[in-house]
């Protein structure tokens, strides 16, 4: 598979203007790639998110109206102004885009959403969702996507359980996360086999770092109905699973067993109350367990490169 756009040019795919986008008002990137500075640059604006939106031609109007807060786009089809023209790019790479974005913009967030463009709520909405980050603080947050059969089914009379599988179409990452360069970026070695691989690696890799901090959101519930054509794997969950915990760890005796795609174990779960609400993660990751990783493997390597990238933005 032939990427027209690979990371080591990415500074060459991203001439296009590219919004910051405050609540129902752009607020553009100077031409340098700097933007007028909050007035508490570089510092966390508690209880607030940014949303990382990836889109085929643009933000629609009616998404736009709906996102409460800031946020930024990339488009992939057609250059799409104010999103970043990010041309024939997969899913991961237009992932990781967004994050590098992200991460250049002083404005710091507490949490860091990921979508797709043609998410919709059909219970809830984004207020909600914003108020069960603030209250429970995860790791990572899903919506409850009814259907899907890797989502833990909601527990009886439960708003907010634990959970071991979550959809790429609509996940919240604490700025902990995005600042750790473990969990993130999105590793796209293995994008002409499946596009689906990048996010079962990020699953897999969650809840070895961060196990009972991936938290479900069963109030709020999404559906996504556009369905494209791209690279898949016939049987994702078992593959996946396997090449991804190779990738990870130094031999097979230090594979972590706490994690297995059986149906049993991806769908048990136990109700979870709020926190504290501390502004950093209650757990981080065990160093013992960062001693067992490969960090000279073809995974790590390549996501270590993707956060090095140069990102320049320019109109």
């Amino acid at each position: 598979m032939v990427h027209l756009c690979p990371w080591p040019i990415l500074v060459v795919c991203l001439l296009f203007p590219v919004a910051y986008i405050a609540t129902h008002k752009p607020k553009l990137l100077l031409p340098s790639g700097e933007m007028s500075r909050p007035s508490r640059n570089d510092l966390i604006q508690e209880r607030s998110v940014l949303y990382l939106v990836q889109t085929e031609d643009g933000l629609t109007s009616t998404m736009r109206d709906a996102l409460p807060d800031d946020a930024l786009c990339i488009s992939w089809k057609r250059p799409s102004p104010p999103c970043t023209f990010l041309p024939n790019s997969t899913w991961t790479e237009g992932r990781n885009a967004l994050l590098l974005l992200a991460k250049s913009v002083p404005q710091k967030y507490t949490y860091y959403t990921f979508l797709d463009d043609d998410v919709t709520f059909t219970r809830q909405q984004y207020k909600q969702w914003q108020d069960f980050l603030f209250q429970y603080r995860p790791a990572v947050g899903t919506p409850f996507v009814p259907g899907h059969v890797w989502h833990a089914p909601p527990l009886p009379g439960v708003s907010v359980q634990t959970t071991k599988f979550f959809d790429a179409v609509m996940n919240a990452f604490h700025i902990d996360i995005v600042n750790g360069g473990l969990l993130l970026p999105y590793y796209d070695g293995e994008d002409d086999v499946s596009w689906w691989r990048s996010q079962i690696c990020v699953v897999v890799l969650a809840n070895i770092l961060y196990p009972d901090q991936i938290l479900q959101f069963n109030n709020l519930t999404i559906s996504n109905k556009v369905h494209r054509q791209y690279p898949k794997e016939k049987f994702p969950r078992q593959s996946s699973q396997a090449t991804c915990q190779a990738h990870f760890f130094k031999s097979k005796q230090t594979q972590s067993p706490s994690f297995s795609w059986d149906l049993e174990v991806v769908q048990n779960a136990t109700a979870v109350d709020p926190p504290l609400s501390p502004l950093h993660l209650p757990v981080a990751p065990d160093a013992m367990l960062l001693g067992a990783f490969n960090f000279s493997s073809p995974f790590w390597r390549r996501t270590r490169a993707v956060l090095q990238s140069p990102l320049t933005l320019s109109s």
